[in-house]
């Protein structure tokens, strides 16, 4: 008799053990990252595929590069739209147009639910050309980063997460 009992404490033990790391499992929140890599440039003759700032396109649901400093770019194009599912303290690495890889990495949510997410941009083999900086995003919000010289123009790096 004795020995159905410990199977018992045994098998509740085991079960205990399952459903809590079922449940930390779950209470792992990842993020999604929409990232815009876009060439703005003063050309006097845009590139026919650029699209002007203020033009409707992929570009004109944000208000925001209609504002300074980005309105300072009389054309804008969309080089590419990766899509980074980040795990939490993970960096993602996405190659850049200029030869410098970015590291996004989702650090978590702050108490205020923003999603602390950490952007660096580094050349390979070389001192950090950003080190990182962390942005408290509101989730579905986006939010814009621009600097790098890039033929002729700029590289604004634009992120939505969720």
């Amino acid at each position: 008799m004795t020995r159905a009992p410990r199977t018992i404490v045994a098998v509740a033990l085991a079960g205990a053990a399952f459903l809590g790391w079922t449940i930390e499992a779950h209470a792992q929140v990842n993020a999604r990252c929409d990232v815009l890599i876009i060439h703005g440039t003063n050309d006097d003759k845009p590139d026919p595929t650029a699209l002007p700032a203020a033009v409707a396109g992929p570009l004109a649901q944000f208000p925001q590069l209609r504002m300074p400093p980005f309105s300072a770019y009389r054309t804008m194009r969309l080089l590419r739209r990766p899509i980074l599912n980040l795990t939490p303290n993970v960096p993602f690495a996405v190659a850049l147009p200029t030869g410098r890889s970015m590291a996004v990495t989702y650090l978590g949510n702050d108490p205020h639910g923003h999603l602390q997410i950490s952007v660096s941009i580094s050349m390979p083999g070389a001192v950090a050309y950003l080190p990182g900086i962390v942005y408290a995003a509101t989730p579905g919000a986006p939010f814009f980063q621009a600097g790098q010289s890039y033929q002729g123009g700029v590289l604004i790096l634009g992120f939505v997460c969720q």
